[in-house]
């Protein structure tokens, strides 16, 4: 199908009130500052100027923000380009055209009237505009133009005004007011072009709509960096530090070919979040070396490609902005932690890994650190001692299962409550996908490890553990199962490494009798007293050792009372 550009004719409304300066606009990047935007939008002399500049991602952003009336004023001064990119991100779920969505954009325009609603299907890719039709109508040819249109009792009936053609609304129940609306913009255009429009609507096939439409899309949207999702994996592919270490102290600067992609506000707003990735930028912008300031002059786009290739390897829905602006967090970090992978914590030494590399093998650098993790996370999950009754992890406390959950994805996540030791025991759930973070400290690799080896060393523990029925229970048989793998954890922790060989049935039983002895009501200092004697023998060597083994007992507390308070009343552990 041969594509036609469309005209555009959006026009802009009369000026009532003296806008303030132009670069005094607030950028649309948080929901509250595209609320600002639209009242300085409101106000403009010249709002044209104001909505130019802007990229898709940042109109779609201002669309959800606004009301009806503001939405057809931004689609009125939107560019075709600018529409088309709107269609792009908003009106498909993956490679499904999602009809409905479309029909929500378009309506603001098409609910103004006849000119408004032919500017909108003159807008509109010719297969979207047809598969939209073909959805609801379906168009008749009369073999003379006396005939009289044939009553039909089910569905109404449209006669065109050249009278050969009728168009039957079929819609089930009532057909939408924008289907309406762009078959009167679409029967106000001159008779050469809606009988091509109708043409189609009644012999193309709709598979045949739907490919096209889709390749022209991931055409447009392949020329800003995205790509398919295989292509996207590429991209988050681990790669050693070490060979991009040597390509760093070579020194050597490939050239690197021309990104022309527009930034979005969006995208700009969270790359200077990156206090180590902004100050980078600006060091390589403020050299004096030519070379250092073009790539700075380029880096900006290049970011912008690499996260669109990790929004589609990450299967992102393109018309959600919380989810955009989270993946647009964690491309800018991935890049932040693979600065540091190859030890570029400072702005020079990160400038001069900027000037050198490109985002996307910074990307596989973090990827370098976070895949080991990921894998011993997925080994763990697998492990038959953390399995019980198909529940992954049922057998992990809190932390430790919840860790395995966040490592496991492609791209491991974070969650902050992890950090606080104090709260291991209060919220066992899962976290909702908003309260996930990017890794983008040591700090946090480091408990991630930590975590893994105590899981591990939990493992190494579990199968000399078996559950008892109420039949099997004896006296000297303790109810204590979390006691008996926090001791594992404890005496490994005292000793700053993981031991290979789980803790004897002794030291563990010991240890567990001390911690159910333990009333609720004692304070924490006591309770640590009573169970400080019944670990490792180790002596912490300084102060950090020392306050490593207190928020591990501090866990054991927590953790094992919650245990124990779940357990059913007839479950209990015994050794082997």
């Amino acid at each position: 199908m041969t594509k036609t550009p469309p005209e555009n004719k959006a026009t802009t409304p009369t000026p009532q009130h003296t806008a303030p300066p132009l670069d005094t606009a607030p950028q649309p990047v948080t929901p509250e500052r595209a609320t600002q935007f639209l009242r300085h939008l409101r106000n403009a002399d010249v709002p044209h100027a104001l909505v130019a500049p802007l990229a898709p991602p940042d109109l779609l952003l201002l669309l959800r923000e606004a009301d009806d009336e503001q939405r057809g004023d931004l689609l009125l001064l939107s560019s075709p380009a600018q529409f088309t990119g709107l269609c792009d991100l908003a009106c498909w779920q993956g490679d499904t055209l999602n009809y409905t969505a479309l029909e929500h954009l378009i309506w603001p325009l098409v609910q103004r009237g006849v000119d408004e609603a032919r500017l909108a299907f003159t807008r509109l890719d010719e297969e979207l505009r047809t598969l939209l039709l073909r959805r609801h109508v379906i168009v008749h040819l009369r073999e003379d133009k006396d005939d009289d249109i044939p009553a039909n009792d089910d569905n109404e009936l449209i006669a065109c005004p050249d009278t050969f053609y009728f168009i039957e609304l079929v819609s089930e129940g009532e057909t939408p007011d924008v289907v309406r609306g762009l078959l009167q913009g679409l029967l106000s255009l001159p008779f050469e072009t809606y009988q091509k429009e109708l043409e189609c609507v009644r012999h193309d096939m709709t598979t045949e709509l739907e490919e096209l439409a889709l390749r022209w899309r991931n055409n447009r949207l392949a020329d800003l960096g995205f790509a398919t999702r295989e292509e996207g994996l590429r991209l988050l592919s681990p790669r050693p530090a070490a060979p991009l270490i040597q390509q760093l102290e070579s020194a050597a600067m490939a050239p690197v070919p021309a990104i022309d992609i527009d930034v979005p506000a969006l995208y700009q707003h969270t790359y200077r979040d990156a206090a180590l990735l902004d100050a980078a930028i600006q060091h390589l912008r403020q050299s004096s070396v030519p070379q250092h300031q073009q790539r700075a002059a380029q880096l900006p786009a290049e970011l912008t490609a690499a996260t669109n290739m990790l929004l589609s390897a990450l299967d992102c829905d393109l018309s959600d902005f919380d989810a955009i602006a989270r993946h647009i967090a964690l491309s800018r970090d991935l890049v932040c932690l693979g600065l540091s992978a190859l030890h570029c914590d400072t702005p020079d030494t990160a400038a001069h890994a900027l000037a050198h590399l490109l985002p996307g093998q910074l990307m596989q650098a973090a990827m370098g650190v976070l895949a080991p993790l990921r894998d011993r996370a997925r080994e763990l999950l697998r492990h038959p001692a953390l399995t019980l009754d198909n529940d992954a992890g049922a057998w992990l406390d809190p932390p430790h299962r919840i860790a395995l959950h966040l490592l496991r994805p492609h791209v491991p996540a974070w969650w902050a409550w992890l950090t606080d030791a104090g709260q291991y025991a209060t919220a066992p759930q899962l976290p909702f996908p908003k309260e996930l973070q990017p890794f983008a400290h040591t700090s946090q690799l480091a408990l991630a490890q930590q975590l893994l080896a105590e899981a591990e060393q939990a493992a190494a523990l579990l199968p000399k553990l078996r559950l008892l029925g109420p039949w099997e229970t004896t006296p000297d048989v303790l109810p204590a199962f979390s006691s008996l793998v926090m001791t594992a954890l404890a005496n490994a922790f005292a000793a700053q490494r993981v031991h290979t060989a789980p803790v004897s049935p002794s030291d563990a039983q010991r240890f567990a009798q001390a911690f159910v002895a333990i009333d609720e009501d004692q304070s924490l200092a006591d309770a640590l007293t009573v169970l400080a004697p019944h670990l490792d023998d180790a002596t912490p060597a300084d102060a950090q050792a020392a306050e490593a083994r207190t928020r591990l007992l501090q866990r054991a507390l927590h953790i094992g009372r919650a245990r124990l308070q779940s357990l059913p009343a007839h479950a209990v552990i015994a050794t082997r």
